[in-house]
């Protein structure tokens, strides 16, 4: 396996996944948006499909993502919550 990222400033990242045992090669882009916007456009070249993801980051320690993976034609949302913050 052969894995790496390649972060060009705190709001561009490009990762790359080479896995030698199934051919499997995945090229990832990250965007940080202003205001909590982050965008992952990806390319599976084993698959030759692609992929994309879009998450929001709201109320400090909540986090709402949607995603799409062409080659399952599998459409996700997602919503997360940091505990850390959650009080008793």
């Amino acid at each position: 396996m052969l894995d790496g990222t390649l972060v060009l400033n705190p709001a561009n990242k490009l990762s790359a996944y080479h896995g030698f045992d199934y051919g499997k090669c995945n090229l990832k882009y990250c965007f940080a948006h202003q205001g909590g916007t982050t965008t992952e456009p990806g390319y599976e070249f084993g698959m030759t499909s692609w992929n994309i993801a879009a998450s929001q980051r709201f109320c400090d320690d909540n986090v709402l993502r949607v995603s799409y993976e062409k080659w399952r034609t599998e459409l996700g949302l997602e919503w997360s919550r940091d505990s850390k913050s959650i009080q008793d």
